[in-house]
């Protein structure tokens, strides 16, 4: 099942039942006075509007109305501004239009350069970052949409939210993937297409990389991911983006190749601005899972090639995390 029609059932049958869980805390925070702090205060709501979805939509595009966005001391402060950046972030998926408050959010932040670009850096972490629990490549491209076309930015952030959208809708979920050619450990050449195989788990990575030698142990240690390679249902294309050596000593199953001449990067066919990186195709080279982890590779073909969906709510505030 395309990845973008797995995005759209989540979402319908997600957001009735969910909608109040997760909103519910926000919502009666902000009904409730007693529930303000100094620093950081949610709006009040009016008693006319009593649909959690209006409620919601709101709220968001009220979000930051008693926020001082000339207070850069703020910045310094992430139990105030990057939990409420969170906290935001928690609830805009169940609206149904999510660049409306974005685009008040960063507006009003603009006229601070440097709590504009705060709250910039923060979109990125929190919608773009590998280790992000939040990590959300929709509401990532919706961000970028806002900044690439609002004027009051400067001209270098949407120069650069232009060129970060464009990557980021190559390759998506159900969408055919980027061919390429490369070259095999025995001198011949062959592209991602001419590789037959039900499913194809593609492996971006340069052997330099301490975090991609990493990977490249996980995978060929898992004794699930070994078991759809003996299997015939799965192979692995581990492509080395950087053009040097190949890997020896691959698991069977594995095809270790090379890109001589860095045209997956030089051509801009795939988002690496972080290696490793992993995906998922289909038979028919569609894209099942954009920039994985093995753990969702092994979910999405654990029930005989079936994708299993698994949803987890909660109506708690997602805490604020480092980055590694």
């Amino acid at each position: 099942m395309p990845g973008n029609v797995l995005s759209s059932l989540i979402r319908n049958r997600v957001c009735r039942a969910a909608l109040s869980i997760l909103v519910f805390a926000f919502l009666m925070a902000a009904a409730c006075p007693s529930a303000r702090c100094q620093d950081f205060s949610l709006p009040e709501i009016p008693d006319s509007l009593t649909a959690p979805e209006e409620r919601a939509e709101y709220l968001c595009l009220h979000w930051w109305d008693g926020f001082d966005f000339s207070d850069t001391t703020l910045i310094s402060r992430p139990g105030v501004t990057e939990q409420a950046f969170v906290d935001f972030l928690s609830v805009l998926p169940y609206i149904a239009d999510a660049s409306a408050p974005l685009d008040t959010m960063f507006r009003r932040a603009s006229a601070e350069p440097e709590m504009f670009s705060h709250f910039v850096s923060l979109g990125e972490k929190y919608l773009a970052g590998r280790w992000s629990p939040m990590r959300d490549e929709d509401m990532y491209v919706v961000m970028l949409r806002v900044l690439a076309s609002g004027d009051p930015f400067p001209a270098g952030e949407r120069g650069l939210a232009r060129f970060r959208l464009e990557m980021a809708l190559k390759n998506r979920p159900g969408e055919p993937a980027a061919d390429f050619s490369f070259e095999l450990a025995d001198g011949s050449r062959d592209s991602l297409y001419g590789i037959d195989a039900e499913y194809l788990i593609v492996f971006f990575n340069d052997p330099d990389c301490v975090e991609c030698r990493s990977l490249r142990s996980e995978l060929a240690s898992s004794p699930e991911l070994g078991g759809l390679l003996a299997s015939g249902r799965a192979k692995v294309l581990s492509l080395n983006v950087a053009g040097g050596s190949f890997d020896a000593g691959s698991p069977s199953g594995w095809l270790d190749a090379c890109d001589r001449g860095r045209t997956v990067y030089s051509d801009a066919l795939y988002d690496l601005r972080s290696l490793p990186v992993l995906y998922l195709l289909s038979s028919d080279k569609h894209v099942l899972l954009k920039d994985t982890s093995l753990e969702d590779i092994l979910d999405c073909l654990s029930a005989d090639g079936d994708i299993a969906i698994g949803i987890q709510l909660s109506s708690a505030s997602t805490p604020i995390y480092s980055v590694r």
